[in-house]
């Protein structure tokens, strides 16, 4: 890691840069490097040079999001045979900036489930496990979909018992808008929480937000996850 000043208008015209010190992380390999042609489109959502089955193409637009949200850009260098540097600058903080209360507020507690169930839509199978562990931590019974088709035929099978149904809002194939349409065409009042990745509405622009009934940004801890479905179950 290295301080630096950032040259505002060298900056990505994407990040709201700061005149302030930044932190810089560089993360390094000598690999096989990345061809001309690719390195623009890395950070392009469900864009992969993966076979079938061995990734989504999510996994760096997510990262470039979660920096953009806390102020900072990603920079990408890289020579085919030679390897590849990945830059992350982050702003750095200083303690006059940070208002510390005296005390801890204390916690408040994780609102549990009572047995209700819900469906969990997610094309990546570590968070799918992942989700699904914590809304069984949680007291949910969880039915879990990795593709908008399955969350349908899913739904068809349950709608009796469903209570909530916790949807992608980005899936390859069957998008998350697609999957909703469906939904809601089977049940109208199906209660639908979106989850995403991306730190704000607008960059699905297109995206039925109307048609939601809550939005759960990625990544996200047990109390959030917590909050956000009880909000949506007491509607």
């Amino acid at each position: 890691t290295a301080p630096l000043q950032p040259d505002v208008l060298q900056t990505p015209s994407c990040t709201r840069v700061q005149e302030r010190p930044y932190a810089r992380l560089t993360v390094s390999d000598t690999g096989t490097g990345i061809a001309p042609d690719i390195l623009p489109r890395i950070f392009e959502p469900f864009f992969t040079t993966k076979g079938a089955d061995k990734g989504t193409g999510l996994g760096l637009s997510v990262v470039r999001e979660i920096v953009h949200a806390y102020g900072g850009w990603i920079e990408v260098e890289s020579e085919p045979g030679r390897g590849t540097s990945v830059h992350v600058f982050w702003p750095i903080v200083r303690e006059s900036e940070v208002h510390m209360s005296p005390q801890e507020p204390e916690q408040e507690p994780v609102p549990k489930g009572s047995g209700e169930t819900l469906l969990l839509v997610e094309d990546d199978p570590t968070i799918l496990r992942l989700g699904e562990r914590l809304l069984e931590k949680l007291g949910y019974r969880v039915l879990t979909a990795r593709t908008g088709r399955e969350a349908v035929d899913l739904y068809a099978r349950h709608r009796q018992e469903i209570r909530l149904v916790l949807l992608d809002a980005v899936m390859p194939e069957m998008s998350g808008e697609q999957t909703l349409c469906q939904l809601r065409a089977l049940d109208p009042q199906v209660r639908i929480l979106v989850m995403t990745g991306y730190s704000s509405r607008d960059q699905l622009k297109d995206f039925p937000w109307e048609a939601t009934d809550g939005l759960l940004l990625k990544p996200y801890d047990l109390h959030a996850l917590a909050r956000a479905i009880r909000q949506c179950l007491e509607r």
